[in-house]
């Protein structure tokens, strides 16, 4: 994320929320289930078709935002993936 909304999440309420976000992931890491992480970069109200990206760790880097569409689309295309199984994703629409 860039450096100023990193700034961002460190001095104000909305830190509390992404440090909730990463107790939530460790406990579905830790548990017997069969999980995938998908992570949204900022959300839009947009209906144009996007290309998703995804992002593994930090490779490639993901970009700004993503259609609320789009994560839905890609949340029902991926359902079945058992290549994801155990894995976080980060999705963005790729410029």
């Amino acid at each position: 994320i860039p450096g100023w909304f990193r700034w961002f999440i460190n001095n104000s309420n909305i830190g509390a929320a992404y440090r909730d976000h990463e107790r939530q992931e460790a406990l579905l890491k830790n548990s017997n289930l069969d999980w995938t992480i998908v992570r949204p970069t900022g959300l839009t109200n947009s209906k144009k078709p996007q290309t998703i990206q995804e992002t593994f760790g930090k490779t490639p880097k993901p970009g700004l935002t993503i259609s609320r569409q789009s994560v839905a689309e890609y949340m029902v295309k991926i359902v079945n993936n058992e290549e994801l199984i155990g894995k976080a994703v980060s999705i963005s629409s790729r410029s």
